[in-house]
């Protein structure tokens, strides 16, 4: 799947090539009134709110 998230908006697709994983990469911007944990957990519900896919989030 292709995923494009901006805000609350979720676009995904379905993507032609074949991978072995799967990584999401997360671009923000730094924001003086919120934290890394904050911009997260936005992520997070967004995705699901909007999808039934597993996530799993790791640091590495």
């Amino acid at each position: 799947m292709k995923v494009d998230m901006v805000g609350s908006m979720i676009d995904m697709e379905k993507s032609t090539q074949k991978w072995d994983k799967s990584t999401l990469v997360f671009l923000t911007k730094k924001r003086a009134d919120m934290t890394v944990p904050q911009i997260l957990k936005g992520i997070v519900d967004a995705w699901k709110r909007n999808t039934a896919a597993e996530m799993k989030m790791m640091n590495g």
